[in-house]
């Protein structure tokens, strides 16, 4: 039973019950609610052992807490709002996922935008040997404005080969969405966001068959690590560092063969440009030429592509053909190519600039002599008592040449030549100072014969030849002291006394 009944004046009813010690329980609420009658609940339990009957009355009627139990107006206010919040919910529904369908028809139909640098990163993979990792036919090219085999290419270019290590050579973990960031350029507008953009969810919802980029993207991300590419660790998905290595070698293996492609092509065009020779003839065919390089014996490619000694001294063969084309000396060899009149006219040009080196050479070498005859002249000249031109043209001893002979035949001989001189002049100095001696000495003689002699006897003593003296004079047998000496003992004492 309730606790009180109150009946308005137009008969309508309100149950009021009142809470001291239990709150009205779920079945008493479920009977309540079942006799279709409002019901309310006063809470008076502050009051259970205090107050005066005048608050209690003024709690009951004003300021005790209450709560509605059952009121129909409530129930149908709160299903109204319900159903107005689930229609509310059903539109803005409804309005995503147009927006949604609107997003993802956008993304399909984003307008191509190849480039030349892209289609250089593709070609630059492609070299790699990677055709079938990159060009498998794809399930979806949504939201991409390039063709799945290119962005393909770009991600393995971008995100294995060119990743950056840090300072200590390692490679970070591959973060959820770089991959996607790594392809900006290969993407349709808004797929890296935008406010209240639609998820790639809601698209996938939206429009049956769409493909998120980021599906596309995590599928191919699949295919590098079955490849071996890439790794799934503990710390993330890592670019396996030995196959990057591989790829790496392989793409500069290549860069290096195109370069010898590009040296060994631009000598060959050289070649024929400056020549004028035309490269099919019936006597020549540079395609015949370049499937069997003559002395080689084996394809310009093959020898290009391989490297190494063959295709450096293909190069050096080729330079000495341009060399000589150029104006320089006849090469060697000609290699099969059809530059015979080049090689002709240079061996012609050659002969001449010898024939002219050896004029020169004559003249400078007869200059040379006439400078070293000169020298040797000078020198003689100079040797007192030498009779300059009698030297000059006598022949040595034991040798037929002659002094001007041996000066004119190199500087060695002129060497030759001048110790000859040497020698002649030490001799007629030797001479000088003998005869020097001579004369001092004969001086002496002279004035110690004066002191023994009157003029008649000294000068028959100073002329006269004597036994003792080898039957020589006096004035020929004294040349030094020592004879000085023995001619001073042969005058008398005093004078008058032979």
């Amino acid at each position: 039973m309730p606790d009180v009944v109150l009946v308005a004046a137009d008969g309508r009813r309100l149950i009021v019950e009142v809470l001291v010690t239990h709150a009205c329980d779920a079945e008493k609420i479920a009977k309540i609610r079942a006799g279709a009658v409002s019901a309310i609940e006063v809470d008076l339990s502050a009051y259970r052992t205090q107050g005066t009957e005048a608050a209690v009355r003024n709690a009951l009627l004003r300021t005790a807490p209450r709560t509605w139990l059952f009121n129909p107006a409530v129930d149908e206010a709160e299903t109204s709002l319900k159903a107005t919040i689930a229609a509310e919910r059903k539109a803005a529904a409804e309005a995503r996922q147009r927006a949604a369908r609107r997003a993802a028809l956008a993304l399909r139909a984003a307008e191509p935008r190849l480039t030349p640098a892209l289609q250089a990163e593709r070609q630059s993979v492609l070299a790699l040997g990677l055709q079938d990792l990159v060009g498998a036919p794809p399930a979806s090219d949504d939201g991409f404005v390039v063709p799945s085999n290119l962005w393909r290419a770009v991600l393995i270019n971008r995100l294995v080969l060119r990743r950056a290590p840090t300072r200590h050579g390692m490679l970070w973990p591959i973060e959820p969405d770089e991959a996607l960031s790594a392809l900006k350029d290969c993407l349709a507008p808004g797929v890296l966001g935008g406010v209240n953009r639609p998820t790639p969810a809601a698209m996938k919802a939206a429009l049956p068959g769409f493909v998120p980029p980021q599906d596309s993207l995590d599928t191919f991300l699949e295919t590098l690590k079955a490849y071996g590419l890439l790794l799934e660790t503990k710390h993330g998905l890592l670019v396996n560092d030995r196959a990057r290595e591989v790829l790496l070698a392989r793409e500069a293996a290549l860069k290096a063969a195109n370069q010898r492609w590009r040296q060994t092509e631009t000598l060959l065009d050289g070649l024929f440009e400056t020549t004028g020779a035309p490269m099919e003839t019936p006597a020549f065919s540079l395609t015949a030429w370049r499937a069997s390089v003559p002395g080689f014996n084996r394809s310009l490619t093959a020898i290009i592509e391989e490297g190494g000694p063959e295709w450096s001294g293909l190069v050096r063969s080729l330079d000495a053909v341009q060399s000589m084309i150029s104006g320089g000396a006849p090469c060697d060899s000609l290699m099969g190519l059809p530059f015979e009149p080049s090689l002709q006219e240079a061996i012609r040009q050659a002969d001449l600039i010898a024939a002219q080196e050896a004029l020169a050479i004559e003249a400078a070498e007869r200059a040379a002599a006439d400078q070293r005859v000169s020298r040797l002249r000078s020198r003689a000249e100079v040797v007192p008592g030498l009779e300059v031109e009698a030297w000059l043209n006598r022949q040595g001893k034991g040798t037929p040449l002659t002094p001007l002979d041996a000066a004119r035949q190199g500087e060695a001989m002129l060497g030759v030549a001048f110790r000859s001189l040497d020698r002649i002049a030490e001799e007629f100095a030797d001479a000088a100072r003998r005869d020097a001696l001579a004369a001092e000495c004969l001086a002496v003689l002279e004035t110690a014969a004066e002191k023994c002699f009157d003029e008649d006897r000294r000068r028959l003593f100073l002329r006269g030849h004597r036994p003792e003296l080898g039957m020589k004079s006096p004035q020929e047998f004294c040349r030094d002291h020592a004879s000085l000496k023995v001619l001073l003992s042969l005058l008398p004492s005093k004078r008058g006394a032979r």
